[in-house]
């Protein structure tokens, strides 16, 4: 099995998402993916939409990050 989780940007990486990544690792779970957040994620919460329902040519590059996700999923 693989496990992505939503990891906020920023210079440096939290001491929340370190903790994390030490815990899914001591569970021997490799990471498929670190989702990075974007202005595109704030701007839909606060419209209740997902990526997923809007055209993909506004939301492009946060579809690039979810690529092996969706891959896995479809598979």
């Amino acid at each position: 099995m693989q496990v992505g989780h939503r990891r906020h940007a920023g210079r440096r990486p939290t001491i929340a998402a370190d903790k994390l990544q030490e815990f899914v690792a001591s569970l021997g779970l490799p990471v498929l993916r670190l989702l990075w957040p974007t202005q595109n994620d704030v701007h839909l919460a606060a419209g209740g939409l997902t990526l997923f329902e809007v055209g993909p040519n506004k939301v492009e590059r946060n579809l690039a990050q979810w690529q092996p996700i969706t891959t896995l999923v479809d598979a």
